[in-house]
C-alpha cells in the first residue's frame, strides 16, 4: 500500500463468456470530500449478481473486469470532509449497478454515500453478516410497500412468492411496520415455517396448481373481503383472469405491485427473456396506464429511498426484525457460494467474509 493506492481482491466477471474469478488492482487510498473508504467485513449475494454475468455478451462490454455485487457491510477507514461519516463507523449499503463496474465484492470500496443505491449506519449490536443481508431485498420490500401511497394500516394484501427473501422482508415490514392486519402470502410447503415465523396470516401451497392456488385465494378472500394490495415477486400470471374477484379496483383503493423477478430459478437456460415481463402483466400494466383498466397496476421505483435504514433502526431495535442467514462463506470461496445460490432451495441470504 502506496500512499495514493492500495491493493484490493474482488471478485469480477468480463463478459459472459468467461466464469468469475479473483482479481488484484488499485484503489485510491485517500477518498474525495464527497467519499469514504470502507474496509469490507461481508457481502450478500443476491441472484442478480450471478445472473448479470449472462446479460454481458463480449461484442457490447468487451473483456475489461467489472467488480460483481451489491450488498455489503464493512468499518470506515477514511471519510471526506463533506461526508457525515467518519473512520470507524460501522456502515452498510448496496452500490449495485447493473451496467457499472465497480460492485461490492471487494475487499475495500470507495463510495460517495449520496451516489449509491443505500449507505447508513449499521444499528447498535446488529452484526456484520446480518446487516450485509437486508439491503437490496430489505429494500425492494420497503419500495414494493410505500409503491402504494397511501396508509396501509388495517389493509390486507397478498404476496405471491412469499418464500424469497424479498417477500420473508415484506411480510415483516407489513405487519410490524405498516400495521397490515391480513397477509396471505404463496410459497411452497418447505417455506411454510419460515414464512409463518415472519408473520404471514394464511399460506397457499403454489405447488399444488395453479386451480388449487386460485381457490385458496378465492376462500381467503370469502373470509377478509378483496385484498387492498397484490404484490407479485415470482411473476405469477395465474390470477389475471380473476382480479375482479380478488382486487379491488382503482376506485376501491386496489393496486396490483410487480417486482421484476425471474419467472424460475433456472441459472442454466438464463437470457434476455428470462428477465422481461410476462406479457400477461404488460398488456395490464398498459390498459391501466392508458386507462383502459378498473384496476391500477404498478411497478416499483429504483429511485433511492433514505427511508429504510430509519425503518431498519427502528424494528431491529424494538426485536422485530428477523434476518435469515442461509450460510456464511470466506471470500475465496466464492464459486461454492454461488454454487449454493443456483442449486436452489436456499433458506435465507448466501454470505461471504471479507478477510
Amino acid at each position: 500500500m502506496s500512499d495514493s493506492n492500495l491493493t484490493t481482491n474482488a471478485i469480477t466477471f468480463s463478459n459472459w463468456r468467461h466464469p468469475f474469478k479473483l482479481t488484484s488492482f488499485q484503489l485510491a487510498s485517500t477518498p474525495l470530500d464527497n467519499q469514504v473508504l470502507v474496509k469490507t467485513q461481508a457481502v450478500s449475494i443476491n441472484p442478480v449478481d450471478i445472473i448479470i454475468k449472462s446479460l454481458y455478451p463480449p461484442c457490447i462490454f468487451g473483456s475489461s473486469d467489472k467488480v460483481v455485487g451489491g450488498d455489503f457491510s464493512g468499518t470506515i477507514v477514511k471519510a471526506g470532509s463533506k461526508t457525515s461519516f467518519k473512520p470507524a463507523d460501522r456502515v452498510y449499503g448496496s452500490v449495485f449497478n447493473g451496467f457499472g463496474i465497480s460492485g461490492s465484492f471487494s475487499q475495500y470500496l470507495l463510495i460517495d454515500p449520496k451516489n449509491a443505491m443505500f449507505f447508513d449506519r449499521i444499528p447498535e449490536e446488529m452484526p456484520f453478516i446480518q446487516a450485509a443481508c437486508l439491503p437490496m431485498v430489505g429494500g425492494t420490500a420497503l419500495q414494493v410497500l410505500e409503491t402504494y401511497k397511501r396508509p396501509l394500516k388495517d389493509t390486507n394484501i397478498l404476496i405471491l412468492g412469499a418464500g424469497t427473501s424479498v417477500g420473508y422482508y415484506t411480510i415483516q415490514l407489513a405487519k410490524n411496520y405498516y400495521g397490515v392486519k391480513f397477509v396471505a402470502s404463496t410459497c411452497s410447503s418447505r417455506s411454510f415455517e419460515r414464512v409463518i415465523k415472519a408473520g404471514a396470516s394464511k399460506l397457499i401451497d403454489y405447488t399444488k396448481g395453479s386451480t388449487h392456488e386460485v381457490n385458496d385465494i378465492l376462500e381467503a378472500v370469502k373470509g377478509h373481503g378483496k385484498f387492498d394490495v397484490v404484490i407479485d415477486i415470482v411473476r405469477d400470471t395465474s390470477l389475471y383472469p380473476y382480479l375482479d374477484k380478488i382486487l379491488k379496483t382503482k376506485k376501491e383503493g386496489g393496486m396490483f405491485i410487480e417486482i421484476r423477478a425471474l419467472k424460475n430459478m433456472d441459472y442454466k437456460g438464463l437470457g434476455i427473456f428470462s428477465v422481461t415481463p410476462p406479457w400477461r402483466y404488460l398488456w395490464e400494466y398498459y390498459k391501466s396506464l392508458l386507462g383502459f383498466s378498473s384496476f391500477e397496476i404498478a411497478e416499483i421505483s429504483d429511485d433511492r429511498d433514505d427511508k429504510f435504514g430509519g425503518v431498519i433502526e427502528k424494528l431491529w431495535g424494538e426485536r422485530k426484525l428477523q434476518v435469515a442467514v442461509d450460510s456464511v462463506w470466506e471470500f475465496g470461496e466464492y464459486a461454492q457460494a454461488f454454487e449454493r445460490i443456483t442449486a436452489g432451495d436456499v433458506k435465507g441470504k448466501v454470505v461471504l467474509t471479507v478477510d
